[in-house]
């Protein structure tokens, strides 16, 4: 059974800023904060961050599959572990008076049988924290962090 979760979070960073951040698969370390390296595998095209560009962040391999700047992103996992069919979708809204709308959804499947209740904290808890590090660490950098 696919389960779904979705969270949002308020930046004062722009729009343009907050994509450059999603965009960048090595700016991913720091600002969700993990002990592990970020790098593109495989670039896209025409963009090298775009559509059909991977993501490694140890041990998983996420692929993007859309890029619009600087409204949607989303990417989905090429490895399986531990949810099957993961996708994640990531729009931005510029926010009246300056800033980002940042509103995370994702959905997936359990890959182990009787653990979709799990799969559907696991991505609640996933969402929220991956929404609410994007926006600190871009409100935070103020455009002025090591994004390319």
């Amino acid at each position: 059974m696919t389960r779904t979760a979705s969270a949002s979070a308020v930046t004062m960073a722009s729009p343009d800023q907050v994509f450059r951040h999603l965009a960048t698969a090595e700016a991913w370390p720091l600002w969700m904060r993990v002990p592990t390296r970020s790098r593109r595998s495989r670039s896209g095209a025409p963009d090298p961050d775009g559509v059909g560009a991977v993501r490694s962040i140890f041990p998983m391999r996420e692929r993007v599959v859309a890029y619009e700047p600087p409204v949607h992103y989303a990417y989905v996992m090429e490895t399986p572990l531990p949810i099957k069919g993961y996708r994640a979708d990531v729009r931005l809204a510029p926010m009246e008076g300056g800033g980002t709308r940042i509103e995370w959804a994702a959905k997936g499947a359990a890959v182990v049988p009787g653990t979709d209740a799990l799969v559907g904290f696991v991505l609640g808890f996933l969402t929220r924290r991956l929404a609410r590090s994007l926006a600190r660490h871009a409100s935070a950098c103020g455009g002025k962090c090591p994004v390319r």
